[in-house]
This record gives structure tokens, C-alpha cells and sequence, in this order.
């Protein structure tokens, strides 16, 4: 796998690592995108994979039950 680097989109780096690691459990966050108006990062997210996705900024209880979820607890 090639090194992520800062300026990488999320989306590009979730579908490299479910194409490389295909067990791979992924929790996405996200403020938005204001040069892509209209999107909905977080629901495309999901669709490329991710387990949940979460809305920046974060709720406290949100967060704890989304890490479970990804750690499958």
C-alpha cells in the first residue's frame, strides 16, 4: 500500500483500503467539503465501504458508540 499523504481526500483513501485490505473496518469523519457543494461525504462514505460515518463536530456519545461499533463490540 502506498503512503497516505495529508492532502489525500478521505473518499480516495477509504476505497484504497477496502480494495487492499477488504476486512479492513472503517469509521469516516467529516466537516464537510465546501468545494463540493451538494455532497453527502459521510452517506458516500458508507457506500465505499466505511461502517459508520460521523458528522463533524463530534458528539461525545456518538463517537464512543461508532468505535464500538467498528471494534465490533
Amino acid at each position: 500500500m502506498r503512503p497516505v499523504h495529508a492532502g489525500e481526500e478521505g473518499l480516495e483513501t477509504i476505497r484504497e483500503l477496502t480494495r487492499e485490505f477488504p476486512g479492513v473496518r472503517i469509521n469516516a469523519i467529516s466537516g464537510g467539503n465546501p468545494r463540493i457543494p451538494g455532497w453527502d461525504l459521510l452517506r458516500m462514505a458508507k457506500a465505499l465501504g466505511a461502517v459508520d460515518a460521523l458528522p463533524k463536530p463530534l458528539a461525545r456519545g456518538a463517537l464512543i458508540a461508532t468505535v464500538k461499533a467498528v471494534l465490533g463490540a
